[in-house]
């Protein structure tokens, strides 16, 4: 009887395969590759958060449109899968480059067999992961002849946006030197503005430098933990305070507003103003409770949509100061007139309503870069 069971689950497994695979675009590997396969794949929202890897071979996936699958703000699991084949490489690196899925499940089917090649999430320790890195990286080894189906299960409590890259070993090599290169220069600039201003502190003990230290402190750390940084090299162990990073960019943003107060000179006079600046710390303050108390979607929303309104209040206080005759006001005016473009494009970007690419999904870093300069000088 035992036997008459597996013997009905490896023809149903193989089923499965043969529909799957005639329904999607097998994605050829030619050679030294690095291919996103948003649109040779295919997803399923499990709005019962219970379906397993058997359950869902016979759902009906929908044809991903875009490079990047991006499902905005979603509670639920989703599925996605893909057919892959190669001549030359049977060694691929599949990356999911997704930090921030607190759950991730990664299943290759073969012709004979169904392996489990990944499963974790950043609720688990860094490093429980098969492979260090700040994304996801999973080995898989492809037969000659054969066409593997993939199937990954993901799920979020940020914005499900996940790109999905199938790649050449050595083509991955070269693009992350370019990748890192690019958090190199980041971090160097931070770092020089960091140093740079806590000098200018410690000589004139002005207190709007220190609001600027804790400022980039805050939104570096904020930064890095939406790329994975964080977790790979400062809490590492700490699993759970992944989810709570985001209280960083709410901290980050009292205290840049407490820098924007005291550098452009707005007081009680300004009434409008000043009180709209202290309005949006207490809101700040709120949103990070939220966050601790564990209500991370709404705390998500509202720090996306309070990010742009309090870059809007200062841009009107540097308009304001520079008409009062503040005349460092235009240097805070430039920074934070590009930051704020690049803000709504990331917003946006987040929320499926631009297409996701590099330039969308890192502008906001070399905007933060222009803006920290620009107001160091």
């Amino acid at each position: 009887m035992k036997a008459i069971k597996i013997l009905f689950s490896f023809f149903g497994i193989c089923i499965c395969f043969v529909i799957a695979a005639s329904a999607q675009k097998t994605i050829q590997i030619q050679g030294d590759e690095r291919l996103f396969i948003g649109k040779s794949m295919e997803y399923f929202v499990d709005s019962t958060q219970h379906l397993g890897i058997h359950d869902v071979m016979n759902k009906t996936f929908t044809a991903c449109q875009t490079d990047i699958l991006n499902l905005g703000n979603t509670p639920y699991t989703v599925w996605m899968r893909f057919s892959v084949a190669s001549k030359k490489e049977k060694e691929l690196f599949l990356e999911i480059n997704a930090p921030l899925l607190s759950k991730l499940e990664v299943y290759q089917i073969d012709s004979d067999s169904l392996k489990l090649l990944f499963n974790g999430g950043f609720l688990k320790p860094f490093r429980e992961r098969p492979i260090f890195s700040e994304n996801w990286l999973c080995d898989m080894h492809l037969e000659e002849g054969i066409t593997s189906s993939i199937y990954v299960k993901g799920q979020s409590i940020f914005p499900f946006q996940v790109p999905i890259v199938v790649s050449s070993k050595i083509k991955f090599v070269e693009d992350s030197q370019l990748h890192d290169l690019f958090w190199g220069i980041y971090m160097g600039v931070m770092l020089f503005a960091f140093i740079y201003n806590f000098f200018i502190y410690l000589s004139v003990k002005e207190r709007s430098y220190l609001y600027y230290l804790l400022y980039i402190i805050f939104t570096v750390g904020f930064y890095l933990g939406l790329e994975g940084f964080g977790f790979q090299f400062f809490w590492p162990d700490a699993p759970g305070f992944n989810p709570l990073f985001p209280i960083l960019i709410s901290l980050g943003n009292c205290a840049i507003t407490l820098f924007t107060l005291r550098f452009l000179r707005i007081n009680k006079d300004q009434k409008v103003l000043f009180y709209w600046g202290w309005t949006s710390n207490i809101i700040f303050i709120l949103i990070a409770i939220l966050n601790v108390a564990g209500v991370y979607e709404m705390a998500l929303g509202l720090s996306q949509l309070f990010s742009l309104l309090v870059c809007i209040f200062y841009i009107t206080a540097a308009i304001v100061s520079l008409r009062r005759g503040v005349t460092t006001a235009k240097y805070f005016l430039i920074g934070w007139s590009a930051f704020l473009g690049l803000v709504i494009l990331f917003i946006l970007t987040l929320n499926n309503v631009v297409p996701s690419n590099f330039y969308t999904t890192h502008g906001i870093f070399i905007g933060h870069m222009t803006e920290v300069l620009l107001l160091s000088f």
